[in-house]
Parts: C-alpha cells; structure tokens; sequence
C-alpha cells in the first residue's frame, strides 16, 4: 500500500481536540503555580487562550529564523533566485525538536529560536495546531490560497514510537512516513511526488527523484502561495523592458515589465526603497526592497535583520508611485543540510551523536536531507493569479506620480500576514 492511500491522521478531530485541551490545562496549572510562587500572577485572558500568547511567541522566532536561513544562503552558495517559507521549514523541524533530547534538543531550540523566544516544544505544538487548522486553512477561497506540504521520510527499522506519531501527526498536521527504504524507495518516491503536486496545485511536480538507501531519515519540505493583487496592473501597460541580471550591465535582459500608478504605502532610505503591494482577501501583502544601486543586493540584505524589516513597516506611508515589476516565475528547489549544519544543527546530522529518543527507539540515525522547494509567480493579476489575455501591449498611459519605483534590477521580497505579523515567504531575485 502506497504513501497516499495508508496515510491517515490517527486521531480523529474530536479526539485531537482533546489532546489539544488536556496540554492547555497542563500549561494553566504550571502557569498559575509559577504566578503563586513568584507573586506574579498571569493576565486572566492568556489564560483564557494561552495558544495567543504561543502564537506570538512563534511568529517571532518564524521571521528570526526566516532570516537567519536567509543570511546563510548567500555565505553557503546557492541558487541566484531564492525563495524560503519559513512558516513551513520551522514547523517540519519542530517535530524533530518535539522528538529530541539532550543536546540535540538544546541545538535545535537555538536554530528556531525557540530560546531566544522562551517557546517550549509543546506550545511550538499547539500554536502550529491552531494555525495549521484554524488561520491558515482559510485561505482556501478564490483570492488567495496558501499551502504547505511536508513529511518526513522514516527508515521501518528506526522503530517510530508510536505514541510519538499519534501525537506529533495531529498537532503539526505532517504525516510521519515509515517506508522500507531499500524494497519500497521507488514506489515511495512516485507517491510523494504525486502527493505533492495535488497539494500544490500541480506547480510543485517533484520534490524527491530518489532515497538514500544508507539514510534513516529525510525530511521534505514544499510551499506554494497564490494571491490577487487589491490593485492589478493593466495588461496594456506591460512592456518589454531591460532588466539588470546580477546588478549588471553585462548581464541586460528584456523582460516583460508591468507598470501601474497607484496610492501605495512605500519608505525610503539611502540604501533602499521599500513597497508594500497589498494582498486580496486578509491582511496580505508582498513587499518589495530594491536597493538603491543596482548592484546592492548583498549590501541591503547585510543590514536588513527582522528589527529593520518590522521598524520600516511601521514607517510605510501613503504615496502616489509609479511602480514597473517584472513578471516572472521561477522554482527553488534546495537540500538545507548545510545551512541548517551552519546555523548550529551539529549533533542532528551526526549519526553518532544525535538524540531522537523521543521519536524513535533506534540510537544511532542516519539524518540525511532537509530538501525544500516553493514555487513563485508574479504577473497582472496577482501572485500565480491567472494573467489577463492580450499581456504584451506597448501602450502606455501617462499618469501623475510624486515617486517612481522602477524593479529593473535585483530585489529583495517578502509575502507576510499582517494579522499573525509572520513572513510566510521571503527570498530574492537576482537572475530573470
């Protein structure tokens, strides 16, 4: 039997409810023993909902460890077009962070900035719950649609705990997928695939193209965004324009540029313009920071931390712009291993020295991959929203601006959720 037709969630909904209450009246006793012993009694409606205060807590160390992965991709080498989903990486790993023990639970609470944030793995568990079953799967309706397909490939022979599976499948909502990875590698790696590209809308066709045979564990990762524009651009002001591959002039490409004046929240600084480009149906929306110079990418994202991105965003103001934005598409497809190696995850890819007893009863595991893959289009309509027909017009309208916020050169974007203040995307593009 196949990936997609044996995976099911243990628990019914019903029954995860429970489990769900039975942790908050865990984290009410221990809260009101805190507050008794300290003198300091906790905010009556916290208590009502600790999962708010949770969820907080972890679109902080989201957007934290959003950048800092960031940051490591560029020092590492990669791809000339990232695009990360922070939000989706941070909660397969967090199912090894629930599953760890000892120092690789230490290592990897560092990585997430669950420290920084003092979140703890059950309240990581429960604030994904809520936000896997109750904010995010609204987005299926006809303006936006978010979705975040991931599992984790697991060796039969680590023996998976299954008290652990129950638990960790419903709360994260990720299947723990137990596989023979020598008889049944082949057969795995179609279903996935399969799995994937229904989740994704058929624009993630392939995550995995083989198993590591040697390997215990692997873990996927895939994202995919689809949004209208609150302001579309018209299909007749799109024109063939330059754009500058790399921040130079000896990389100049034509490319389809869209254009569109319109009353947009923007903020300037010597080394950077900053857009906001709102989404339909929530609090959505890209923002855009093109560096001053065509060639300052890398110098923008040197002093762009989560600090300076939520300060600027509390400076946006309205202005009347005149913005021309490439259309584009493009896949990114990357093995995390060093990076998150990079970033301190030592002990999880050391076979010898990882603790994952709270997962599974096998000592010593092989940790392979961390792949992940997102897939990003921008056109007229919206982000992967239908293009209007007749695109390529060379008609232009002239209209009044007091700013111009010409992307003819490398960027920096972000697709992040006002209301739950988490980057949901973030990446850039150097190369169209």
């Amino acid at each position: 039997m196949d990936f997609l037709t044996s995976y099911r969630y243990p628990l019914s909904f019903i029954e995860s409810k429970e489990l769900l209450k039975m942790y908050f009246r865990e984290f009410l006793i221990s809260t009101l023993l805190i507050g008794i012993a300290t003198g300091h009694m906790p905010n009556t409606e916290l208590l009502e909902d600790p999962v708010h205060f949770s969820l907080h807590k972890l679109s902080e160390s989201v957007n934290t460890f959003g950048f800092n992965l960031f940051s490591s991709m560029k020092r590492i080498g990669t791809s000339p077009n990232v695009c990360l989903c922070p939000v989706s990486l941070v909660n397969v790993l967090s199912i090894l962070h629930y599953g760890a023990r000892g120092e690789t639970e230490k290592e990897l609470s560092k990585v997430l900035f669950f420290n920084d944030y003092n979140l703890t793995s059950t309240e990581a568990a429960e604030a994904f719950y809520k936000l896997q079953t109750e904010l995010l799967v609204s987005s299926n309706h006809n303006h936006y649609f978010f979705n975040a397909s991931a599992t984790i490939l697991i060796d039969e022979h680590s023996n998976v705990l299954q008290s652990f599976q129950r638990k960790a499948e419903v709360l994260f909502q990720i299947p723990l997928t137990v596989v023979n990875f020598k008889d049944s590698a082949v057969k795995t790696v179609g279903s996935i695939n399969t799995w994937v590209a229904e989740r994704t809308r058929i624009k993630i066709l392939e995550i995995i193209d083989k198993i590591d045979e040697s390997a215990d564990m692997i873990v996927l990762n895939a994202a995919y965004f689809k949004g209208r524009w609150v302001h579309t651009f018209s299909p007749s002001n799109t024109t063939y324009k330059f754009f500058y591959n790399y921040g130079s002039r000896s990389y100049l490409k034509k490319v389809p540029m869209m254009s569109m004046t319109k009353r947009l929240r923007c903020y300037v600084t010597h080394d950077y313009r900053v857009l906001e480009v709102p989404i339909r149906g929530r609090n959505l929306s890209m923002v855009i920071y093109l560096p001053s110079t065509k060639e300052g990418l890398f110098n923008v994202e040197n002093i762009l931390f989560p600090e300076v991105f939520w300060d600027n965003m509390n400076l946006l103001h309205q202005r009347q712009v005149k913005v021309t934005l490439p259309r584009f598409n493009f896949e990114f497809h990357g093995n995390l291993t060093e990076n998150l190696l990079h970033l301190g995850a030592k002990t999880l890819f050391d076979s010898h020295s990882v603790n994952l007893s709270g997962m599974m009863s096998r000592k010593r595991v092989i940790f392979r991959d961390v792949q992940h893959k997102t897939f990003l289009s921008v056109s007229e309509g919206g982000i992967d929203a239908m293009p209007p027909r007749n695109s390529i017009s060379h008609k232009i309208f002239a209209e009044k601006y007091d700013m111009l916020f010409e992307v003819d050169h490398p960027f920096i974007f972000f697709i992040y959720d006002k209301r739950l203040s988490m980057i949901l995307f973030m990446g850039h593009i150097s190369e169209l």
